[in-house]
């Protein structure tokens, strides 16, 4: 959990796709899949509110900027 959002983070305000970030988590692992990706982000939702990280369909997960 902390490495994906630590990753969201430093990528705040970009749309992070799906493929670079089990890349990321799990590297060359392919047992881990979009799904496993879907329940970590769930777990996250729920400990850090749903508005934290944002999903855009058929691109992958986003931390919005904060409002100026």
């Amino acid at each position: 959990e902390y490495r994906l959002i630590a990753y969201l983070m430093h990528h705040k305000g970009r749309v992070v796709p799906v493929h670079e970030l089990i890349e990321h988590l799990y590297g060359d692992d392919d047992a881990r899949n979009a799904n496993a990706l879907e329940a970590l982000i769930m777990r996250l939702r729920k400990k850090l509110g749903p508005e934290t990280i944002e999903t855009r369909r058929g691109f992958g997960y986003l931390i919005p900027d904060a409002p100026a």
